[in-house]
């Protein structure tokens, strides 16, 4: 038996697992690394446990996720419980799916969302796909004997990268450094003013590969290669994306995608594993940054297939713990469009707009990218007087939510509560309160506010605080790995 797989099937830690078997964790660490094998006597209570019964399911979180509700999902149903009517449970905003994904046990679920890469994964959360362990080890196969067949060019690119890294983790890492801020195939194509590559045959091997004829069709290698994940894992990704579209079962298709965007959200090489900005290896006076450079070297070693297939086994888990999936379903589009447009008997809205001025689309726009897979172009900013594509490698289509801006939030939450009321359904939100004693980002909308413009559409509004949960900080560098200790706030509006 493969104990990691199994685990992993049932989205356990080593710890829960342990506890369940009566074992400590470093003995089921043992088990998974092949130094000890399982008793008789736990082998037998490993294939009788029941999955529902005697195993605490966990539920899966496909991607980092600013904001993410995995730690208030009870909370958010019992609030449901307390006020739904009857009709399907609306999730607006559904993010990384994860809140469709457990009200699905219990209602049908409509999730909406923007963003492509929320409605691919929160497909692959509702839906079940014909696609098992033995079929996914076939599909990767496949594309790793594609991969051997790469043109030569890039593999020589590829192998160089990798001598850097090699060089940098022996205390070499000046050419490293030089690559981190050259190693972008598009931007050394579309606008190579920005680029000064001290670095000769970088210079060369790079121009060997832009000068390929189909190099923009393999979209992660061309736009995002070398910056946010190595050329070999930015390779591997155009391969397991392009082989996908090749699959006949468009829930099959969902559940490969997802499982590569939640691979990506892992590897790649960014503070805090958002996509916000690549990883600087220099301050600004030049001096190599350790913690960055060692995590760098890490990002880049992590296999991209050997990712995919553990983010496989968490997809299939949570598929077979949704109730009828073909009750579920997901739009993508604006909420707006969604609210003005959508017909069927709703019982609950849950909306979890942004909070703040950060664009939510700007950490995860190599996701969308991944996702739709559509060519974008990348945006550009002058900086001293000189047009260049901004370091984030941004798309210059990506979605700015009227939320986030100050002179529109208000008028963004007044469409909210109005679209919501027009189905005569309770509307949950989840928002967040600051502190400003204690330099948090402000919120758009004090408490108060949101208050006064939900009255306009329901006759009872009710705020409820959950104490225990934090929200990471964006304010700062010093402050980005604290979390801020205030509640998370539900406006909870209902019609008497």
């Amino acid at each position: 038996m493969d104990i990691q797989a199994y685990r992993l099937k049932r989205q356990l830690t080593q710890e829960e697992l342990a506890e369940a078997l009566g074992v400590t964790n470093v003995t089921v660490s043992k088990w998974e690394n092949g130094q000890a094998q399982p008793s008789e006597k736990h082998m037998t209570k490993l294939k009788s446990i029941s999955i529902n019964e005697e195993m605490k399911v966990v539920p899966f979180r496909p991607i980092q996720y600013l904001g993410s509700k995995l730690k208030l999902l009870t909370s958010i149903e019992v609030l449901v419980e307390q006020v739904a009517k009857e009709g399907r449970f609306c999730d607006l905003f559904a993010g990384s799916g994860v809140v469709s994904s457990y009200m699905a046990n219990k209602h049908d679920v409509t999730a909406c969302d923007i963003q492509g890469y929320s409605a691919i994964l929160t497909s692959s959360l509702l839906h079940r796909s014909t696609l098992d362990h033995q079929g996914m080890a076939m599909f990767l196969k496949e594309v790793n004997d594609t991969f051997m067949l790469t043109d030569k060019s890039i593999f020589s690119l590829i192998e160089y990268e990798e001598l850097l890294l090699d060089k940098a983790s022996n205390g070499e890492s000046d050419l490293l450094v030089n690559f981190s801020t050259c190693a972008s195939l598009y931007t050394t194509k579309v606008n190579p003013i920005q680029i000064e590559n001290e670095d000769t045959k970088l210079k060369s091997l790079i121009s060997d590969v832009i000068s390929l004829k189909d190099i923009e069709s393999f979209q992660t290698l061309y736009l995002y290669g070398g910056v946010y994940f190595s050329y070999r894992q930015a390779l591997l990704i155009d391969l397991i994306r392009q082989s996908a579209d090749e699959l006949k079962n468009v829930d099959d298709r969902s559940i490969v995608i997802s499982s590569l965007l939640s691979a990506c959200s892992e590897i790649v090489n960014t503070v805090g594993k958002q996509f916000a900005q690549p990883m600087k290896l220099t301050n600004t006076k030049g001096e190599i940054k350790k913690l960055q450079l060692a995590r760098t070297i890490q990002n880049k070693s992590y296999d991209v297939p050997e990712k995919v297939k553990k983010a496989f086994i968490n997809f299939l888990s949570a598929q077979q713990h949704i109730s009828k999936p073909d009750n579920h379903e997901v739009i993508c589009t604006d909420v707006f469009n969604f609210l003005k447009n959508y017909d069927k008997e709703v019982g609950c809205f849950y909306a979890d707009p942004p909070y703040t001025t950060d664009h939510y689309s700007r950490f995860y726009h190599v996701l969308e990218t991944i996702a739709l897979y559509d060519s974008p172009s990348l945006s550009f900013m002058n900086k001293k007087g000189i047009r260049v594509i901004m370091n984030g490698l941004y798309r210059t289509d990506r979605h700015q939510s009227e939320f986030c801006v100050p002179s529109s939030a208000i008028n963004a939450f007044d469409k909210l509560f109005a679209g919501c009321s027009k189905f005569n359904a309770p509307l949950i939100v989840s928002y967040s309160p600051f502190d400003v004693d204690n330099n948090e980002r402000s919120r758009l909308l004090s408490e108060e506010r949101i208050e006064q413009i939900a009255r306009k559409y329901y006759s009872k509004v009710s705020f409820v605080h959950n104490d225990s949960h934090k929200h990471r900080k964006l304010h700062s560098n010093k402050n980005n790995v604290d979390s801020i200790k205030h509640s998370e706030m539900f406006v909870v509006c209902e019609m008497e």
